[in-house]
């Protein structure tokens, strides 16, 4: 998501395109919004320190608005930020 590789690279047009999809190919493990479907229906606690340096809490946020958005219920996803 912070480093998507050739997403604002300004030599994306001169890397050869078989090794352009295996670079995209090797992060879409890592795309929230293409596997939050799966987790559809299941009870999900996301817990987040609002000082968090190691990863960001915007991406826990980010993450509960995409499993919202792709049919979760909100009873099911639920969001706890530790000061």
């Amino acid at each position: 998501d912070s480093n998507k590789v050739l997403m604002h690279d300004i030599a994306t047009p001169e890397v050869e395109p078989a090794l352009a999809a295996l670079l995209r190919a090797s992060e879409s493990e890592f795309d929230a919004e293409a596997h939050s479907a799966t987790l559809v229906g299941l009870r999900i606690l996301i817990r987040v320190g609002t000082e968090d340096k190691a990863v960001h809490p915007w991406f826990s946020r980010r993450m509960f608005r995409t499993l919202l958005a792709a049919g979760a219920s909100p009873s099911d996803v639920s969001l706890t930020e530790i000061p």
